[in-house]
């Protein structure tokens, strides 16, 4: 029995489903040839622009009993985490 009804549901869904696709095809190819669309967008998209600040800063470090002059970024995110970037690494002694 439930499995007659779950069918029964299934298959009036995908006609739902159907019915409505083809009229959504109908109807914008009547307003796509008939009337131009317009799109207005104020103001800025937030999300595709992080706001995040980035550092730059040197260090000298011992690897191995030399010693090197070390240049990273620091990138501090919105989230309040940080990402640490090595640009270069020189050797000076």
């Amino acid at each position: 029995m439930k499995k007659l009804l779950i069918i029964a549901i299934l298959l009036a869904s995908t006609g739902i489903t159907i019915l409505t696709a083809e009229a959504k095809t109908a109807s914008t190819k009547t307003i796509s040839s008939n009337v131009a669309q317009i799109t207005i967008q104020l103001g800025n998209n937030k999300r595709y622009q992080p706001r995040r600040r980035v550092v730059t800063r040197h260090r000298i470090i011992r690897i191995n009993g030399r010693y090197y002059r070390e240049t990273y970024q620091i990138i501090y995110q919105r989230n309040g985490r940080r990402q640490y970037r090595v640009i270069s690494r020189v050797r000076i002694r």
